[in-house]
């Protein structure tokens, strides 16, 4: 009698066993199975046309002004062409002095534009200074 118990115990466990192993189990639901299949449509992939790319664009503000050295007879002008950049970065990329006809450009560096302080010399008139080493002198503008 123990051992019919114990094997119909066995066997009940055997088939939860069985029946949790199963993981889908398809239900017919009585409708129609299609006879063809959808035909696959190939990806499109991006194409790279080199000519369509465009970097993106800097906001450059190019200002014209003069600035003005000093010199042991006088003050001398030149006219300085000014990057204006991002976040109000001032640069100089070009001199011309007075009376000649061509630009002197920086192509390699930017000459940077710093304020003048309280204490130094021409701060009651100019508002900035930069060293050119073209001229070789401190040129101050306003």
């Amino acid at each position: 009698m123990l051992k019919k118990i114990l094997f119909i115990a066995m066997l009940a466990i055997f088939c939860l066993k069985a029946k949790a192993q199963i993981i889908y189990e398809a239900v017919p639901t009585g409708g129609a199975v299609p006879t063809t299949l959808p035909t696959p449509t190939p990806m499109q992939y991006p194409t790279y046309n080199p000519m369509q790319y465009q970097p993106p664009k800097q906001r450059v503000n190019i200002q014209y002004t003069v600035g003005y050295y000093f010199t042991e007879n006088g003050h001398k002008a030149v006219n300085l062409r000014i990057v204006i950049g991002e976040n109000d970065t001032r640069f100089i990329v070009a001199v011309k002095p007075m009376g000649q006809d061509y630009w002197t450009t920086f192509n390699e560096t930017r000459i940077s534009l710093s304020l003048l302080r309280y204490q130094e010399p021409h701060s009651d008139i100019f508002q900035y200074k930069a060293y050119i080493p073209v001229l070789g002198e401190e040129v101050y503008l306003q």
